[in-house]
């Protein structure tokens, strides 16, 4: 899959950005040559079109640059800005260097002769013999640098320079390591929208974000120091885990990919998060005691503690849930064992099951039948699956 291109595609996205807004996502600076330049305000310079309140000026005989780095992984990669000039004389010139990972250097300078020139971000200006809205520099650049002479008076303005790339979606982490080592992973680490493929056991000890994580055997463990923020989380496998001492959070959801190596045969689950009707994968459908054809169905048993209290009996204490539960009343609740089976006819015998959107901000632990969330106040506990059937206690499952 790590090395198909029609499955592995391209995912473009965003390394470097400078908005010039004090944003925290900025992580792009620059080193200063000649007169300063000077980040600004709409209120100072009346320029329309700015991508938010504040812009960069230039002044006449200034010079800035900027270093391209975290480029290795991607395949292709460019650096667009926005432009506008104020009050600048005919015969000064904007000049663009910059080197490249290919055998040729960027040198061109923006055509203003006769005053034509953008007077806010965004219009159309002529630059590389087309008319465009922005400065685009291609050819995979490793550096840039911006230079403003030949004139005596006016500015020039820029606004929001990013480095995007071309890159493969996917990533593979294999063996034992911190998230930081290169050649544990397939594709360098995952960053910003890329996916990371987990089969080992990697460690997070500094503040990471990328798009999704899929864990299939092994562990992530972040660190007091280290965070891990992505849209998705998808877990596969029955010996897994998320442990966190740091912060690890889902803006999304976390999906828990459940196989049932039999059909028609019960299974215990249980899971860290409150699971609701709509949550479980829409190509299966609960149904109950009640007779039907067969297809690509699932049942729920529900424990009845009460009632074993009640006769003290070990038997007859699985209660089935209905065809027609509230869709708004958790089917499976958080920290509850149920037991699950899928119909002898179905045609699948693999159930995603889902948290609600931005539901859980800890760390999770899949262990034989049980899912753990983790808190690091809390010890994980280990359990062993014996034959029979399951009971849930509080803090300990007890298998009879």
């Amino acid at each position: 899959m790590i090395h198909d291109e029609n499955i592995n595609k391209i995912l473009r996205d965003t390394f470097l950005i400078q908005s010039f807004e004090g944003s925290t996502a900025d992580n792009w600076s620059w080193e200063e040559h000649g007169i300063p330049s000077e980040i600004v305000t709409t209120a100072s310079y009346p320029i329309q079109g700015a991508d938010g309140d504040y812009f960069l000026r230039l002044p006449m005989n200034s010079e800035i640059k900027w270093k391209v780095s975290g480029y290795e992984s991607y395949k292709a990669f460019y650096i667009i800005f926005l432009l506008a000039a104020s009050g600048v004389d005919p015969g000064s010139s904007f000049k663009v260097y910059s080197a490249s990972t290919q055998p040729n250097v960027f040198d061109e300078s923006l055509d203003i002769k006769n005053s034509i020139y953008p007077k806010n971000f965004g219009e159309n200006f002529v630059f590389k013999g087309k008319e465009r809205d922005h400065v685009y520099v291609y050819s995979n650049p490793v550096d840039l640098t911006l230079r403003v002479s030949g004139g005596s008076k006016g500015n020039f303005f820029i606004d929001k320079i990013i480095t995007y790339g071309d890159r493969p979606r996917y990533t593979l982490f294999t063996g034992t390591g911190g998230r930081e080592d290169v050649e544990r992973w397939s594709l360098l680490p995952p960053t910003n929208r890329r996916r990371g493929l987990i089969n080992g056991n990697v460690a997070v000890s500094t503040p990471e974000k990328c798009g999704e994580i899929h864990v299939a055997d092994g562990s992530v463990t972040i660190h007091k120091e280290g965070s891990l923020k992505q849209s998705l989380t998808y877990l596969y496998g029955s010996d897994i885990g998320i442990y966190t001492a740091g912060t690890y959070e889902t803006s999304n959801r976390v999906t828990v990919v459940k196989d049932f190596p039999e059909k028609g045969k019960w299974y215990f689950v249980s899971f860290p998060f409150d699971v609701y009707l709509p949550d479980i994968d829409e190509e299966f459908i609960l149904k109950d005691n009640k007779p039907n054809e067969g297809g690509n169905f699932y049942y729920v048993l529900s424990y009845d503690g009460k009632k074993r209290s009640e006769t003290n009996r070990g038997q007859g204490n699985w209660n089935v849930i209905s065809a027609d539960y509230p869709r708004d009343i958790p089917l499976f609740e958080r920290g509850k064992g149920y037991l699950m089976a899928l119909d002898e006819e179905a045609l699948k015998q693999q159930i995603l099951i889902s948290s609600q959107e931005k539901s859980l901000l800890y760390g999770i632990v899949m262990s034989g039948c049980w899912l753990w969330i983790y808190r690091p106040a809390l010890p994980v506990r280990r359990m062993r699956i014996m034959a029979g059937y399951c009971v849930v206690i509080p803090f300990r499952l007890l298998c009879v």
